[in-house]
């Protein structure tokens, strides 16, 4: 099974225990994306995010692809950035 983005930055170290569990209450407050949530409080880059959602999609991870045969990285919107 595939990882979750919040797995994969704590193990890559780009981000702590406390910034994740920081993160996960925004998003049960807000229901944003973890990744766009993470981004905004300046725990990582939005390149480092990027990264992170390759990696999970390369490990089985991410949504089934779309009618149009893309993909969209779980945790990606326009307005990260």
């Amino acid at each position: 099974m595939a990882k979750r983005v919040g797995e994969l930055l704590l193990e890559k170290g780009w981000i702590t225990k406390k910034q994740l569990r920081e993160a996960l209450a925004r998003q049960r407050d807000s229901n944003q994306l973890l990744g766009k949530i993470l981004v905004e409080m300046g725990a990582i880059t939005r390149s480092q995010l990027i990264e992170a959602l390759e990696e999970q999609l390369r490990h089985g991870g991410g949504p089934k692809p779309s009618p149009r045969g893309r993909r969209t990285p779980r945790g990606m919107d326009r307005s990260v950035g």
